[in-house]
């Protein structure tokens, strides 16, 4: 019971620190890793879904897409976007049913993977540079392996096949979606006391701007949460109990990736990322130490230098 706790506590706010943290701690100025590169906020329509999604510019550059985790968002990427736009045209896709796009009937790694081929497409980018974090991890996977001629290279931040079929974290997922889902707010205000009321981290501020920023009024004049928590749990379900479905399809992939294992991770076995390592042909994996899941925020330093080393 205290790991069933603990994993969803982390699951509660892990990821929900990235945009805050950048924003609160992690400025330019304080960031000589960062680029004064603009960032425009972008929309296109593909497969009857309104895709948000941001542009850090320089499109003369080879293209990189950075795809988030389930119920994240393209925002805490920015910090890692704005460093690699000097070298790469870099864009972040909010996934449906994720930040400002729209949310969707279903959800499922094929359908999220269709979802960036047709954005690739679309854009007339030819070849790009994936990273996928978690769930934007698989999606990436599976657009690899159905789409290799659209795949340059690409990077899995923090995911492996085991997480994703196992029973107990779509349980765990089950009951932070279905919370998130039913709740609304009378005012801003309340949304975000309510979101923060059983923390006992030491990232308040940065926590309290990140749900600010996650909140919308709907049209009863209710306070409720951006990403689709009613639906979205169709994803976990689409890849529960397939393993060895999801080795398989990693066996496919033809471009060069990066496996990226965050050392302190509640969520991967070393084990099972070696296994994923062993599966696809052209990999390699490094391991982050001292990082939680989220390694674009905690140790955004050691990962960049991974990065720019395998996409350069």
């Amino acid at each position: 019971m205290q790991r069933r706790q603990k994993i969803l506590k982390t699951m509660l706010y892990s990821g929900m620190l990235c945009s805050s943290i950048l924003s609160t701690s992690c400025s330019k100025d304080d960031n000589p890793l960062v680029n004064d590169e603009p960032v425009t906020d972008e929309h296109i329509t593909l497969n009857q879904v309104r895709l948000h999604y941001r542009d850090w510019g320089n499109p003369s550059a080879p293209p990189l897409i950075i795809l988030h985790g389930l119920t994240g968002h393209a925002w805490e990427f920015d910090e890692v976007a704005s460093a690699l736009s000097d070298k790469f045209h870099v864009m972040t896709i909010n996934q449906r049913g994720h930040g400002d796009s729209d949310w969707a009937e279903e959800y499922n790694p094929e359908i999220m993977a269709n979802d960036v081929a047709d954005f690739i497409d679309e854009l007339n980018l030819g070849k790009a540079n994936v990273i996928g974090h978690s769930m934007g991890g698989v999606n990436a996977w599976w657009l690899a392996a159905q789409y290799p001629e659209k795949i340059e290279k690409m990077v899995l931040l923090d995911i492996n096949p085991q997480v994703i079929s196992s029973s107990e974290i779509v349980g765990l997922w089950q009951e932070y979606l279905a919370y998130y889902a039913q709740a609304e707010y009378n005012s801003l205000e309340e949304g975000v006391a309510e979101y923060m009321a059983s923390y006992e981290g030491s990232h308040e501020e940065a926590l309290e701007i990140f749900a600010t920023n996650n909140l919308k009024q709907n049209d009863a004049d209710k306070w409720v949460w951006k990403f689709d928590a009613g639906n979205l749990l169709k994803w976990m379900q689409s890849t529960e109990n397939t393993a060895q479905e999801q080795l398989e399809i990693l066996e496919t992939i033809t471009c060069p990736t990066l496996i990226v294992k965050a050392g302190s991770s509640p969520f991967t076995d070393i084990s099972d990322m070696v296994q994923m390592e062993e599966t696809i042909p052209d990999s390699e994996m490094v391991i982050v130490p001292g990082s939680g899941h989220d390694i674009h925020i905690e140790q955004f330093n050691a990962l960049l230098n991974e990065l720019k080393t395998f996409l350069e």
